[in-house]
């Protein structure tokens, strides 16, 4: 498995949308940064990440970039339409100068939302014995 990092710029974007479905066949697993403002390119690219039926990361505290000082417009892009997408993942950023504090702030906000690969597995073991898969 390879995990490409992106800093969710828009030709960044635009190449991880038009390349998805080859994204997911590889096994890779991209983790964006959104840098820019404008969630809408970055929403698009996780929704054909979704579609081809592969996995991504969204760093929901990103260092840089538009969202630096205030990473509000990320966690409600997430909660609004990335929640339910169970091979959509957060991630957190840690830097040097990052505190325990964000860190368990970014953890207890989507303490309630199983992670990756716990509903990988699940489902792995649920079509084992799914007597209709």
């Amino acid at each position: 498995m390879y995990f490409p990092y992106f800093r969710g710029k828009q030709y960044e974007l635009i190449t991880i949308r038009e390349n998805a479905e080859l994204i997911a066949e590889a096994g890779f697993v991209p983790i964006i940064e959104p840098v820019k403002r404008s969630l809408t390119g970055l929403q698009r690219a996780l929704d054909a990440v979704r579609d081809a039926q592969g996995e991504a990361v969204l760093i929901v505290n990103p260092h840089h970039g538009d969202h630096t000082p205030n990473s509000e417009a990320i966690e409600a892009l997430f909660q609004e339409n990335l929640q339910d997408h169970d091979t959509i993942s957060i991630g957190v950023a840690l830097t040097q100068s990052g505190s325990i504090d964000e860190v368990e702030a970014v953890i207890t906000n989507h303490a309630n939302r199983p992670r990756s690969e716990e509903r990988r597995v699940g489902k792995e073991c649920r079509s084992r014995w799914s007597p209709y898969h």
